[in-house]
């Protein structure tokens, strides 16, 4: 557990976190490793894991009718991945898929939430811990939006404002 708590002590995520919050975090946590194509979770399938990237590489992928499977982002070592186990009814809206072979840290979606009941500081500091995480993907994903349609200039859609 000691080799959990410094992996989540020196993740830049969780910096703001006490050494009993990251003990309580740690408590609820595994060390997974992936192969090149391995699904961590797929759209639609239970949320009941959230992870931290401790090697390798993940793409957030969607499929659209069209376009077929997009990647949306690439996450990196360091990078907090997934907030679908927060929010009921706790499904996953995107699948992620290692890039290359990796690691990461998985978090046991439903003990965290037990204890944000118990603790509602803990559960604070991980709200605004996973908050910002949900902010950075939404800015990710507003971007690339704009990317796409800054490269069509025949586009008639709406204005993006």
């Amino acid at each position: 557990m000691k080799q959990l708590e410094n992996i989540i002590t020196n993740n830049e995520n969780f910096k703001t976190l006490s050494p009993e919050h990251v003990k309580e975090l740690a408590g609820r946590a595994s060390i997974i490793d992936l192969e090149t194509g391995a699904f961590m979770f797929c759209q639609d399938g239970k949320a009941d894991h959230f992870y931290v990237l401790t090697k390798g590489s993940v793409g957030l992928e969607i499929h659209a009718a069209g376009w077929g499977t997009v990647t949306m982002q690439t996450l990196r070592s360091g990078d907090l991945l997934g907030w679908s186990w927060m929010f009921p009814p706790y499904r996953w809206h995107f699948d992620a898929k290692t890039l290359e072979p990796s690691q990461a840290i998985a978090f046991d979606a439903a003990t965290v939430r037990d204890k944000f009941k118990k603790d509602s500081d803990f559960g604070y500091q991980v709200m605004k811990i996973v908050a910002t995480h949900m902010m950075d993907r939404i800015v990710a994903a507003r971007l690339q939006i704009l990317d796409l349609y800054g490269k069509n200039p025949d586009h008639q859609g709406y204005a993006i404002r």
